[in-house]
C-alpha cells in the first residue's frame, strides 16, 4: 500500500499529540458512510454537470471513477482494512 499522508499539517513541525491523533482518527466510523458519500458525491456530480459546471465528458470522467470505487467497496467487506488513513 502507498504512504498515507496526513489531511492536516501544513504549519505544523511536530506530531500529533497521540490522544489528539485518537481522537481525531475517524475512519472506522466513517467508513461506514463511504457507499452513501460516493452515492452522494455523485448526484452532486450531477449537479454541477447540469449547472454547466462540469461538462458531459468531465461529469462521466468523475463519476466512473466514484462508481469503480463504489464497486471495489462492495465487492470486498475489507476493502479499508489496510488502510491508515485518518478519514475517508
Amino acid at each position: 500500500m502507498t504512504e498515507n499522508k496526513k489531511l492536516w499539517g501544513g504549519r505544523f513541525t511536530n506530531e500529533a499529540d497521540p490522544s489528539f491523533a485518537a481522537f481525531n482518527k475517524s475512519f472506522s466510523f466513517d467508513r461506514r458512510l463511504f457507499q452513501v458519500d460516493l452515492r452522494a458525491s455523485v448526484a452532486h456530480c450531477n449537479g454541477l454537470a447540469a449547472a454547466g459546471v462540469l461538462s458531459q465528458e468531465e461529469a462521466e470522467a468523475i463519476k466512473n471513477g466514484l462508481n469503480t470505487l463504489l464497486a471495489q467497496a462492495e465487492s470486498s467487506d475489507n476493502y479499508f482494512d489496510d488502510s491508515d488513513a485518518e478519514d475517508i
